[in-house]
């Protein structure tokens, strides 16, 4: 019997789980080396104590209660048992737990054993994933909505910047058409923040520097934030560069630098950070949405206010804000977690309350290197045209404006109501086509298998892509590979005209 003990108690001690074994009574009488360093007892202060000291004091009675049953019910306890629950260590924190339960025949009767799993990783990861099923589900919606709005929007603002200009400067309703023009921008605005929220922004890709981008954008930053918050920077001179959209890492870096600042209201410190870093399998099974490998990492940190709990599940969500009515509208982290995933990357916050909070921004390292920031040129209304243009859209009222724009410039526009007339269109007419202009998302055809029907009809084609929203998963869910020339609504008749122009003026077929 003492040979068997030994053995019993060798294997005990090799479990990798905590396990601890209590008598008939319900009092401890063996523990492992893992119970003594989960729970934070001495293995002398666990003996002889009752099981429940390591179960909170709301728990106790209904673990009580268990116990007694499950010792009690020898029979049905032989099969084992398992059960959830929260454990409590000496110092009082509790964490959940995943219990299974067995019997011990010994000398002195029945004995329980029990082998505590900490659940609190698990819990932690379940919550990530839920949480970011609920954000790709928010996400969905948004687009969707944005989507919609963009349609509507391309109309107010082409109608109501048609009216401003035709209406004499000093008449009473030239100010009633200019706030209509500027309500559709704000409208404009918050669609294209929730469109990034959905990762359904057009991004244009470049080979960047983090560090470039921060130094470039630090005056504008130290305006935004006023002169009562100290930026500190601590930027690596070997830093990586990373393939992201340069203005949406600027947005990124304003929108969480405001955020900031707005949690430092009687001053404080802003700290930008970057390095280099490896995440490793470990780090991605602890962080659901990331991947390994070599990542540039950008930390934002401040010492303001903190959040507590409930808000750090919740500050990515897209109209969700802790500021007062008319002090914010809940888009900007929802902005900024949306850049990120379309990026490619995975972000962080840690937060606490009084003592300050930090986004940490994990981007996919590129081995090429970095491009120098290009300033884009000021649009101008185009010369006019005379070419044919096939136009597909859906949305009538879209395809009635941008008719008439396109007619405006003196370009000949053949409308097709319906995707499935494009075919019929081109046999019957004539002249030469020299511009497809077409929404991507269409009831029916999507635009690319309308791009390769007019293609085939007309191999000298140019091909121009319109939409509400696109990005790399809808291109490649569509057939799209490679570059596209691609028109994001809302637009105004300067920028359709100006594309319309570039497009037409570009060497070579351009074809997906």
């Amino acid at each position: 019997m003492r040979t068997a003990e030994a053995k019993f108690r060798g294997l005990l001690e090799s479990a990798p789980d905590p396990m601890v074994v209590v008598n008939r009574e319900g009092r401890i009488v063996l523990v492992n080396a893992q119970a003594e360093e989960t729970f934070g007892y001495r293995r002398e202060d666990m003996l002889r104590q009752p099981m429940d000291i390591l179960v909170p004091e709301r728990l106790r009675e209904k673990c009580l209660e268990y116990q007694a049953k499950f010792l009690g019910e020898p029979r049905r306890a032989s099969m084992g048992a398992t059960l959830e629950i929260y454990a409590v260590r000496r110092d009082s924190t509790e964490f959940p737990v995943e219990i299974k339960l067995s019997l011990l025949e010994t000398e002195e009767g029945l004995w329980g054993c029990a082998a505590i799993r900490d659940l609190t990783e698990r819990r932690k990861l379940e919550q990530q994933f839920r949480q970011a099923q609920k954000m790709e589900s928010i996400g969905t919606l948004a687009g969707g909505i944005a989507h919609d709005f963009n349609n509507l929007l391309t109309v107010i603002l082409s109608y109501s910047s048609s009216l401003s200009d035709e209406l004499p400067k000093d008449s009473r309703h030239q100010r009633a058409a200019e706030q209509v023009h500027v309500a559709a921008e704000r409208g404009a605005a918050l669609t294209s923040q929730m469109l990034a929220f959905s990762r359904k922004q057009v991004f244009q890709l470049r080979v960047v520097n983090l560090n470039d981008i921060i130094r470039n954008l630090l005056k504008m930053l130290q305006r935004i934030i006023g002169e009562h918050i100290e930026i500190k920077m601590a930027l690596a001179e070997d830093l990586a560069p990373v393939k992201a959209d340069a203005g949406q890492l600027e947005q990124v870096l304003m929108n969480l630098s405001v955020n900031a600042r707005d949690a430092m209201r009687e001053g404080g410190k802003l700290t930008l950070e970057t390095r280099n870093v490896e995440l490793d399998e470990d780090f991605v099974q602890l962080h659901v949405g990331s991947t390994s490998g070599p990542h540039t990492l950008l930390t934002v940190s401040d010492t303001g206010m903190g959040m507590d709990a409930a808000t750090l599940t919740r500050i990515f969500e897209p109209f969700f804000t802790t500021k007062g009515p008319g002090h914010g509208t809940g888009l900007g982290l929802a902005m900024v977690y949306g850049v990120v995933k379309q990026s490619g990357g995975y972000i962080g916050v840690y937060s606490e309350v009084g003592k300050g909070t930090t986004f940490k921004i994990y981007l996919p390292q590129v081995t090429a290197t970095a491009e120098n920031a290009v300033s884009k040129k000021p649009q101008q209304d185009r010369k006019q045209g005379s070419e044919t243009i096939l136009l597909v859209e859906d949305d009538a009222a879209v395809r009635e404006l941008v008719s008439a724009m396109l007619t405006a410039k003196g370009y000949n526009v053949l409308v097709s109501q319906q995707p499935q007339d494009v075919g019929t269109i081109c046999e019957q007419h004539s002249g030469r086509i020299h511009l497809l202009l077409t929404d991507m998302v269409l009831p029916g055809m999507s635009g690319r298998e309308i791009a390769k029907h007019v293609g085939a009809l007309r191999p000298d084609v140019k091909i121009l892509f319109m939409s509400g929203y696109t990005d790399e998963a809808l291109a490649h869910s569509h057939g799209f590979e490679g570059e596209f020339e691609f028109l994001q609504k809302p637009f105004s008749a300067v920028t359709l005209t100006s594309k319309v122009r570039e497009v037409l003026d570009a060497d070579g077929i351009n074809f997906v």
